[in-house]
């Protein structure tokens, strides 16, 4: 086709006239402009296109690094809230074994002070038995002498 353009073109054939020349001339110059602003609108496309796939990768790339920084704060807050969790089994552990001691020092107490009480008690009881024994042992004898007394001035 180009050939065939060549072969036909006004430079080669005479008979064409001088006003077919210029608008054959302007013709190229209008397909040349043609394909340069065809070009032109083909490389501002791609160049689009290329910006638009470097905006979707830094987009890609700045939610990529937002998700890790998010990953890291969530792993830091897990961590914070395992050790708090682990301080304060700690702390009901201590203060568990703490107040088991005080019970354990508070039933001892009570054992011993019980077991006191009830010393003093057998001893008083028993204090009381002897009380008892000598009073009746004494009244024993005291009824016995009241006993001869009366008997001697009567004969018995």
């Amino acid at each position: 086709m180009v050939k065939s353009a060549i072969a036909n073109s006004p430079a080669s054939n005479p008979a064409i006239g001088s006003d077919a020349v210029l608008r054959l001339e302007q013709d190229v110059r209008q397909l040349k402009e043609t394909v340069l602003a065809l070009r032109l609108k083909l490389e501002e496309a791609q160049a689009g296109r290329d910006q638009a796939v470097q905006d979707a990768v830094a987009g890609a790339h700045d939610e990529i690094r937002q998700l890790r920084d998010t990953v890291r704060t969530l792993r830091e807050e897990m961590q914070t809230l395992q050790a708090e969790k682990d301080r304060a089994v700690q702390v009901a552990v201590a203060t568990g074994s703490d107040a088991g001691r005080q019970l354990q020092q508070t039933i001892a107490a009570l054992r011993s002070a019980l077991e006191t009480a009830l010393a003093q008690a057998q001893a008083d009881r028993e204090a009381l038995v002897r009380a008892s024994d000598d009073e009746q042992r004494q009244l024993r004898q005291t009824i016995v002498a009241l006993r001869d007394e009366w008997e001697a001035p009567h004969g018995r």
